[in-house]
């Protein structure tokens, strides 16, 4: 049930934030009561947090977003609980957490989390590119606490933590545990199934009643649904190797699903400089080298870019007058 005005009139409102980045939009000040939020969880990089870029965001399972539109919602989500991840070159999570601080805010309050709220911000960090996202903003900035303890975190990273044993004893894992799990799996290991790891399963692959370990190497995220198919509809699933789960049905048919990445790979901007706005709507191809480029070895030439292909035919501004209806007539002679 909803909570009455009555409730709500002596529930104390959450602090939040008016600004997000150097790029970012202004929005009012978030969290107005204990109310959740209408997005549970959101996902976007730290560079494009920072406005030093326009990647798309994300709402599991709903999609991207543009990249202006995911600031404003972490604007609106100071007193979620943030998590970061760190990513190697190929976008793959290798370590996370949970991050405390928050960007200041223009009334210099500060900003706790609300539990009553929930909500989770994912923050994906490339751990290559972290120095460098932190020397592009500018000394004593809004954002120099997350900064500083992201540094931190990067410094202190260790071991891997799919070889944490803490809760290897355990029936169910640790809130640190199942955190790690939720950020390395992303989603439902089904291949069928993009239910997002935070309102799924952690099961053992191994049943901890057969011996299984609690450790992440031995976890997984299948929904509820997966889940029983694996307890009680006679699937299997094993690991041939990290990021690989094939699920085997009754039938004996065999299922791969593989790990997405934290950070999917984004193809390079459309070339609106080149672009004609009487052109009709193609795919540009390029071209390892232009036309007038006789080297014999590779070289540096600039590429070419050929006209588009056309993937739909332009639109007239008036359409034609429709033809009269041929009627067939069964006695009528052809001269063939």
């Amino acid at each position: 049930r909803r909570p009455t005005p009555e409730v709500l009139a002596h529930v104390p409102a959450a602090s939040g934030s008016a600004e997000i980045g150097s790029g970012g939009a202004s929005t009012p000040e978030a969290g107005r009561s204990a109310t959740r939020w209408a997005t549970p969880e959101v996902r976007i990089e730290l560079a494009t947090l920072l406005g030093l870029d326009e990647h798309p965001g994300e709402i599991p399972p709903w999609g991207y977003l543009p990249a202006d539109l995911a600031r404003q919602l972490v604007a609106d989500m100071h007193a979620a609980e943030w998590r970061y991840v760190f990513c190697d070159p190929a976008g793959r999570a290798i370590a996370g957490g949970l991050i405390r601080a928050r960007p200041a805010t223009t009334s210099g309050a500060p900003v706790r989390r609300d539990p009553r709220r929930g909500g989770i911000v994912e923050i994906a960090v490339p751990a290559s590119r972290l120095a460098r996202i932190a020397a592009a903003q500018p000394s004593g900035g809004r954002w120099q606490p997350v900064l500083v303890e992201l540094a931190r975190h990067a410094e202190q990273r260790g071991r891997d933590p799919d070889t944490d044993t803490r809760d290897t004893t355990r029936r169910t894992a640790g809130a640190v545990l199942r955190r790690w799990i939720a950020l390395r799996d992303r989603q439902c290991v089904h291949p069928c199934c993009r239910a997002p790891a935070r309102t799924t399963d952690q099961d053992h692959r191994i049943g901890h009643a057969h011996g299984g370990p609690t450790i992440a190497a031995n976890l997984s995220t299948p929904c509820r649904h997966d889940h029983r198919l694996k307890d009680e509809a006679g699937w299997t699933i094993r690991q041939p190797e990290p990021g690989l789960t094939v699920w085997t049905s009754p039938l004996g048919r065999r299922y791969e699903s593989r790990r997405p990445p934290v950070i999917p790979a984004v193809p390079e901007p459309y070339p609106d400089d080149q672009r004609r706005l009487d052109e009709p709507v193609g795919l540009y191809v390029w071209v390892s080298r232009p036309e007038s480029c006789e080297c014999d070895e590779p070289c540096d030439c600039e590429p070419q870019i050929l006209p588009p292909i056309p993937t739909r035919a332009p639109q007239e501004d008036s359409l034609p007058d429709p033809k009269p209806t041929a009627i067939f007539d069964p006695n009528e002679a052809f001269p063939f």
